[in-house]
């Protein structure tokens, strides 16, 4: 089952609640099809960067859409050093198999170190094949010719005023349909006074709440929450280095959102290949999952285990 922040993650324009003057210059791309190259999303973490950055990156590859199309998602902490920036450079010149233009999404860019931004700064402008979308809640990090390029396309995320949380509040208890009398209203209050108002950060607290928990108990941090589906990818493809350089950012493991995240992942991948070897190492994985108990704590210990588990169903040395 997935969560909240999965099940209503936008997958179109409409679907994004609030940042209405981003939407509006957005459908005014996608209407006359016309996308700038070099894009910036900017804001805190959790306000729905990754989600708009998904959405144009299909819709730029035009009308027809072109299934399969080179579209990657990329925590910019894995490719922060000068030569992994430079080698995804010289992948950014050649033309796509499939698509308009092959799509390369920077996730918190600024974590890349300045001499990686520089390896990307000539490729960013020069060629016609790339487009780059880079998101981040440190623009103050970049180098003043990352930002210059995207300066056409830099959007700032806000978090969401009080009617749209309401609006979110409203649609998860829709989807969650947790069992009892609910006044989402009131919890809808509740997150306003104590200004969380990052939709992923909302979900996670009202997912938890609509399980009985009270609000109070409810408030966590996800601050590295987006690390945690990079931690997945990597163990799935068993690259056992991202992995590690991946967990190595997270210095207080929240192993739960960690195991609820890394499942859903897992999840969504064993639908695509219900048949073979790589499908029986997935349900290794997610059984190991559902039979573990790491519930309580930073758990670094635990999480490391989880990996190691999940490392070894799929083959990883």
């Amino acid at each position: 089952m997935s969560s909240l922040a999965e099940s209503l993650r936008p997958t179109r324009l409409d679907e994004i609640i609030g940042q209405t003057t981003i939407k509006r210059v957005v459908k005014s791309w996608i209407e006359k099809d016309n996308f700038p190259r070099c894009q910036l999303y900017t804001g805190p973490v959790g306000t729905g960067k990754s989600s708009l950055a998904e959405i144009v990156a299909k819709a730029c590859q035009g009308p027809s859409g072109w299934e399969g199309a080179d579209i990657r998602q990329i925590n910019a902490g894995t490719v922060g050093k000068v030569a992994d920036a430079r080698a995804l450079a010289s992948e950014s010149s050649s033309v796509p198999f499939i698509g308009r233009y092959r799509v390369f999404i920077l996730e918190e860019a600024h974590r890349m170190t300045d001499e990686a931004q520089d390896a990307i700064l000539v490729p960013m402008e020069v060629n016609p094949s790339t487009a780059w979308i880079l998101t981040s809640s440190k623009p103050s990090d970049l180098l003043p010719g990352i930002r210059s390029r995207c300066a056409a396309a830099t959007f700032e995320f806000r978090p969401l005023n009080k009617q749209e949380l309401l609006e979110l509040s409203e649609r998860a208890l829709l989807e969650a349909n947790p069992p009892g009398d609910w006044h989402i209203d009131t919890a809808s209050e509740w997150l306003y006074q104590h200004d969380i108002r990052q939709p992923r950060e909302i979900l996670g607290i009202l997912e938890q709440h609509f399980t009985g928990l009270p609000l109070e108990q409810c408030v966590h941090d996800v601050i590295h929450e987006p690390l945690y589906k990079d931690v997945a990818g990597a163990v799935l493809s068993g690259n056992w280095t991202k992995a590690a350089a991946a967990l190595a950012q997270i210095k207080t493991a929240d192993a739960r959102g960690l195991i609820g995240i890394t499942s859903a992942f897992f999840r969504s991948e064993l639908v695509k290949c219900p048949v073979g070897p790589r499908a029986d190492a997935l349900a290794i994985c997610l059984v190991g999952m559902d039979q573990t108990g790491f519930a309580d704590g930073p758990a670094y210990g635990a999480v490391t285990g989880l990996l190691y588990k999940c490392a070894k169903a799929m083959g990883a040395k």
